[in-house]
């Protein structure tokens, strides 16, 4: 499990600099009605294509992490009394559900019109929800 956790870390880095980037793109492309190119739906494809294989990295990593709690008899009321393993166990793999969520959302929303002030906006609340819960101090650690 430490390879998938070392792979979910190393992935984390790629996508916040392609969440950085294709939000300023696509409001870039919405708010001055460029046309959609080949280049960029390729790009967006790439970034929701390992969007998706964080997802499966990191329920591999909380199913395991879960497992784990409940081996060592932690019941709900203490998982939800323990900030940190509060922020282990539900914040974070929630608030990136609903990241990767809105993303493909936005994904769709891009494939019809490149001019869709929606999707932009869909991706910027994405990306603020991986900041608001990435855990910055682990991965520059």
């Amino acid at each position: 499990m430490n390879f998938i956790l070392m792979i979910h870390r190393y992935i984390a880095f790629v996508l916040l600099f392609l969440m950085v980037f294709t939000v300023l793109y696509v409001f870039y492309i919405a708010l001055n009605r460029h046309q959609k190119t080949e280049k960029m739906r390729n790009f967006i494809l790439v970034m929701i294509s390992l969007l998706h294989l964080q997802l499966i990295f990191g329920l591999l990593l909380t199913i395991r992490y879960l497992f784990s709690l409940s081996d060592a008899g932690f019941s709900f009321k203490e998982v939800m009394g323990n900030a940190a393993v509060r922020y282990q166990a539900l914040e974070h793999p929630v608030m990136m559900l609903i990241a990767i969520a809105l993303s493909t959302i936005a994904h769709v929303y891009l494939k019809k019109s490149a001019h869709n002030k929606k999707a932009a906006f869909l991706l910027l609340i994405a990306f603020v929800c991986m900041l608001g819960r990435v855990p910055l101090a682990k991965i520059f650690a």
